[in-house]
């Protein structure tokens, strides 16, 4: 990739910091901003700019990219954005968004003269460091074929997926991760019926690991003693969307429901969560 540009990247948590790394790695100039003073101690020892503030960093850098935590704080950061991101700038959210939301965001600052592309990512600090990333990709299709070769040094050029316009990007990754949700609530509440039988589970893995193999994440992890993720913190996205869209998710809002207010004692996504199996099985012997 032969176009050096000057990017500034908002959150340099878990997939912030390896896509600081391809980037420099690369030769592109990285400004960088988080809450965090020991992760802006770590951009500037690995030749990244740190800024005090989003608005210095969207005062240097001509591309903007957001990997937060979460829609709301995106949601947030958009609004600071908005006071001082000018035309010709570009934003980047590679974060997971709703859909409604960041198809509003990306209305404003398409009317002033701001393109955004959401491009949320599947594959975790792993598939950035070994550019075996997903990558879905959500806005005018042009400015898509324009900066698809950045996309590429962030996590690699076989995964990247044009999905349409703004909010497509985000709908990509929404199917990805309600995928992830329900095959693992599924398998969860088949391995919680034959906890609560008294089948043993290593005869369970022998007698059905070629027959379904979608089994064998959650057994694993059940008999270690952790807990399937079911991304709990995702899931409202999409239930909340489809209630501003007027259709229905049960099996998404049934299992939110389910385990909305139970113990957090599981990290989902990295994120302290409850625990479907446990829902399932506490009280039991």
């Amino acid at each position: 990739m032969n176009m050096k540009y000057i990017v500034g990247i908002i959150g340099i948590g878990e997939m912030g910091t390896p896509i600081v790394k391809n980037m420099i790695g690369a030769g592109h100039t990285v400004f960088g901003y988080d809450l965090n003073p020991d992760k802006m101690a770590w951009l500037e020892g690995a030749g990244g700019i740190p800024c005090s503030s989003a608005a210095e960093l969207a005062g240097h850098a001509a591309i903007v990219i957001t990997c937060l935590h979460s829609s709301e704080a995106f949601v947030d950061m958009a609004g600071e954005l908005k006071g001082c991101m000018k035309p010709g700038q570009l934003l980047i959210e590679m974060g997971t968004t709703a859909i409604y939301q960041i198809k509003e965001i990306a209305a404003w600052f398409n009317s002033n003269g701001i393109d955004v592309l959401d491009a949320p990512m599947s594959g975790g600090a792993y598939g950035v460091e070994h550019k075996r990333l997903q990558i879905f990709v959500g806005g005018r299709r042009e400015v898509y074929e324009k900066y698809r070769p950045l996309l590429a040094c962030i996590g690699g050029d076989e995964l990247i997926y044009y999905c349409g316009e703004s909010g497509m990007g985000q709908a990509g990754k929404g199917v990805n991760q309600l995928c992830l949700a329900l095959y693992s609530a599924a398998s969860t509440e088949i391995l919680a019926f034959a906890h609560h039988e008294n089948l043993d589970f290593k005869l369970l893995g022998d007698m059905f690991e070629q027959k379904f193999p979608e089994l064998a994440g959650p057994l694993a992890n059940v008999i270690k003693g952790g807990h399937p993720g079911v991304k709990f913190r995702e899931l409202p996205y999409y239930i909340n969307n489809a209630a501003e869209k007027g259709y229905k998710l049960p099996m998404s809002e049934k299992v939110y429901k389910f385990i909305e207010n139970g113990e957090r004692i599981a990290f989902d996504d990295h994120r302290q969560a409850p625990s479907y199996y446990h829902e399932l099985t506490k009280g039991s012997k």
